[in-house]
């Protein structure tokens, strides 16, 4: 219903060269409610306010998706700075075993049993590992300036809290091989496809009703006086009251193309739909896939660095015993060193993929955003209609 108030004078002069009315003046006031109702017999209105709602739904859910999208950005970044930090360490013990293995290479040369060939092989081996721990402080500098704008500050701000190397992130408890794949319905991204969905299901709604008659109900009540201080003059009472109704006979077939869009365009939604379901499924089975690749892979790295300590321990007994020479530790050393490190890269790898795994589930989304959770259920009725 649409009511307004309204009030109006007039003065007019008639035309004295007119025979069939005298000339003179005359001035007139009115005062007076307006009223109007269309009734929506055929639910134009009603499915314009479902896709409305199914469209502010849908952004909800894109907001959704963007949080996703920023938590596992910052988690994947703090993964990857607590890896560099770990692995500069292991360089910088690496650098310093291969400058003991070269200053022992120099005292053989020196005593004749040595060649200047070993002095330079074991000098090479120094220098290429100098080379790596610039490049760690860079991904160091690198991930902490992602850490500070993803935070909303600026790519300085949070370098000196993260300076100080810490344990990386703890590892989760062993993941199935599959999930059901009703768990992706948590996806704030195809929750919002869901609601894009209902919202283009309504408007073939919304162009069908355009197809009926469409009525229109006006309501007059007010006042006219020739002097004003008569507006409130029972004499000066006046309304009206009417029934209107159209209906178009030929509109070249606008109206019927205005449904065909409609159903086209809520197809085209319906089709993206489920090409986002079977990319989160695909995602979902990958995510699985390489996490538990990564994880026997890490298994077989923890054995490794396992043997290279006992390797270690095994070459340091016999140079305590006198029974080697101590090339032999810091070769075990530089074994070592080399396995830690693709363990660390191992195991950065396999929580990247825990973060793939969270993204794909859509985990930490906005499940409880106002007017979202409430419709869910609604949203499979409104896209199978």
């Amino acid at each position: 219903p649409e009511v307004s108030i309204g009030a109006a004078g007039e003065a007019a002069r008639g035309s004295e060269a007119l025979g069939s009315q005298p000339g003179g003046q005359a001035r007139t006031w009115h005062l007076g409610f307006d009223a109007s109702w269309e009734p929506d017999l055929f639910g134009a209105t009603r499915r314009a306010v479902e896709a409305a709602d199914s469209g502010i739904q849908a952004l909800a859910e894109d907001r959704g998706a963007l949080q996703v999208s920023l938590v596992a950005e910052v988690v994947s970044d703090y993964a990857g700075l607590r890896t560099a930090q770990q692995r500069l360490l292991i360089a910088q013990d690496n650098i310093r075993t291969l400058a003991e293995a070269e200053r022992l290479a120099e005292q053989a040369q020196r005593s004749g049993l040595g060649t200047l060939a070993d002095v330079t092989q074991a000098r090479a081996e120094r220098e290429m590992a100098e080379a790596q721990p610039p490049l760690l402080d860079a991904d160091i500098a690198h991930f902490s300036h992602a850490i500070g704008v993803l935070a909303g500050g600026f790519p300085g701000d949070w370098r000196a809290a993260l300076a100080t190397p810490a344990p990386a992130l703890p590892m989760p408890a062993d993941l199935p091989l599959s999930l059901p794949s009703d768990v992706i319905r948590q996806r704030p991204d195809l929750r919002a496809d869901e609601r894009r969905l209902a919202a283009a299901t309504a408007q073939i709604g919304v162009a069908e009703a355009q197809r009926f008659p469409s009525f229109r109900i006006p309501l007059g009540l007010g006042t006219s006086a020739s002097v004003i201080h008569d507006l409130f003059s029972g004499a000066s009472l006046a309304w009206s009251a009417a029934m209107q109704g159209s209906q178009s006979l030929y509109d070249g077939g606008r109206t019927r193309a205005g449904v065909t869009a409609a159903q086209a365009n809520t197809d085209a939604v319906r089709r993206l739909y489920e090409r986002d379901l079977r990319a989160a499924l695909r995602d979902v089975e990958d995510a699985l896939t390489a996490w538990n690749s990564e994880r026997q892979r890490q298994a077989a790295l923890q054995k490794a660095v396992a043997d290279s300590h006992q390797a270690l321990q095994q070459a340091s007994q016999l140079y305590s015993r006198g029974l080697s020479a101590y090339l032999p530790v810091l070769v075990a050393q530089r074994s070592l060193n080399q396995a830690r490190d693709t363990l660390a890269l191992s195991e950065l790898a396999q929580r990247r993929g825990e973060i793939a795994l969270y993204k794909a589930l859509g985990a930490g989304g906005a499940d409880n955003t106002p007017g979202v959770a409430d419709h869910r259920n609604a949203a499979e009725t409104t896209a199978t209609r």
